[in-house]
């Protein structure tokens, strides 16, 4: 009668029969290692994607917190040198509210190892029906600005809400995740595992390496995908968090690579290990960078051209008299315009990579502020809406190595790294985790046949316990 129940808190046959016989059993989940999508077998692959529909619906409000962070945040977290520290906090804390949640206490995010995909992006692994929607399975937006860009009818994200986010004043399909798949848009292919270790290889510092990877090898997944995918709302779509602990495990193997995660924390140099660069390509006193959108734009993208609307960038925000939204402000933050007030943003502005992003700089975390009129003169802004996860002080430094996470419980590795094979250099043990072949005559992908087998308190079939 709980062997679903059993089964969804991931215990082992053992364990079942431990509590099926009246004792009791403690789960000590053991070290944390993510593994790669493609090697998940479909028990796992399905214990995944219900942690992440459970949290989506039951838990949304802070779904939504973190998607809103991720907005609010988007010039800081990106095109700068915090890029991969900012989301690798991001991320750990994206996984423990998923543990929180009552049978995934010892689950972890597997990464999308899509260079394995590169030439063949639209059957990638993850875009299927059953899943995180298929490519097949969208339909057409027309509302502008969105064409072409489609909702996704099937996988667990079919009639996912997303009015959290400015999207919802822009389209009739409001309960709506939307995707592109642009097949056979050049420039669009995921990069290649070959490609990938080619790049890990030849930049040995940061300043060089952080840049190279943020263009073409972590965007094109993103663009290719499209809709929210291409957008600062990006981790409205479950894909994003597998595209991350991918982006967050090559930045893994790039520091094992070069030996940079065994510096000590203290001993930690520009640019070998972090670069904190400036850049005075614009300068915020002669920035407009918020200023009310052209009659028919709506700071979004998808316009004609001949529109003769500004680049979109996204801006939600109406800034404080004296304050030009640059990073390297002290102002407070800008206050949220309601989204009928749409917005666009001078392209040049925003861009500073921030003289605050140093190694003991505490990173920045908090949420948009709530939508609604500007306060009153004497009273204070609403404060910022932060998930409670990303609360707290968090530096630069704290994020140098996954081994040395600044909680312990957090660290964590990645298992049976092809890529890290591929650059032959000897791995150390964080790296080596073996997953066991396929027996011979197994098909490919594990989900595609029946795997019953007999297990001591029943019989285990793919999709439950009986």
């Amino acid at each position: 009668a709980n062997g679903d129940k059993f089964a969804n808190e991931g215990m082992t046959a053992n364990e079942a029969c431990c509590v099926c016989g009246g004792g009791e059993q403690t789960r000590v989940c053991p070290p944390r290692v993510r593994k790669a999508y493609s090697d998940l077998n479909c028990a796992e692959r399905e214990h995944f994607v219900n942690a992440l529909a459970a949290f989506r619906e039951e838990r949304g409000e802070e779904w939504h917190s973190f998607v809103d962070t991720h907005f609010a945040q988007f010039t800081y977290a990106h095109g700068t040198s915090s890029f991969l520290h900012w989301h690798r906090w991001y991320l750990i804390n994206f996984e423990n509210a998923l543990r929180s949640q009552e049978g995934f206490a010892c689950l972890t995010i597997p990464f999308w190892d899509w260079e394995k995909e590169s030439g063949r992006e639209a059957e990638a692994l993850p875009l299927r029906a059953d899943t995180f929607g298929s490519a097949a399975g969208l339909s057409n937006v027309t509302a502008v600005p969105f064409a072409p860009w489609f909702c996704v009818e099937d996988g667990i994200v079919a009639g996912w809400n997303t009015s959290a986010t400015p999207f919802v004043e822009m389209t009739p399909r409001r309960a709506c995740l939307m995707r592109q798949n642009t097949v056979g848009n050049p420039g669009q292919e995921f990069v290649s595992e070959e490609v990938l270790a080619g790049l890990i290889a030849s930049f040995a510092n940061f300043s060089e390496f952080r840049p190279a990877f943020e263009g073409a090898p972590h965007a094109n997944p993103h663009i290719f995908i499209g809709g929210h995918m291409a957008t600062p709302w990006s981790p409205n779509d479950p894909l994003f968090w597998m595209h991350h602990a991918n982006v967050d495990r090559v930045f893994s193997v790039w520091q094992d690579y070069f030996g940079h995660d065994e510096v000590p924390k203290p001993d930690l140099q520009e640019p070998e290990h972090y670069h904190a660069e400036i850049d005075d390509a614009c300068e915020p006193a002669g920035c407009a960078p918020i200023t009310p959108c052209p009659p028919g734009c709506s700071g979004l993208p998808g316009e004609p051209p001949e529109q003769g609307c500004p680049p979109p960038q996204f801006c939600q925000a109406l800034c404080p008299e004296g304050c030009t939204g640059a990073p390297t402000e002290t102002c407070p933050p800008c206050v949220a315009l309601p989204p009928t007030v749409p917005i666009c943003t001078n392209p040049q502005c925003n861009q500073n990579p921030l003289e605050s992003m140093g190694l003991d700089a505490p990173m920045r975390f908090w949420g948009p502020t709530p939508p609604g009129p500007p306060p009153e003169p004497g009273v204070p802004p609403p404060a910022p809406v932060t998930p409670s996860w990303l609360e707290g002080v968090v530096t630069i430094r704290d994020m140098h190595s996954i081994l040395d996470m600044p909680r312990p419980a957090d660290s964590y590795s990645y298992g049976n790294d092809a890529l890290a094979h591929r650059l032959g250099k000897p791995l150390k043990g964080d790296w080596d985790l073996v997953v066991p072949a396929a027996a011979e005559g197994e098909p490919a992908d594990h989900c595609d046949a029946p795997q019953p087998c007999i297990l001591q308190c029943g019989t285990k079939v793919p999709h439950g316990w009986t």
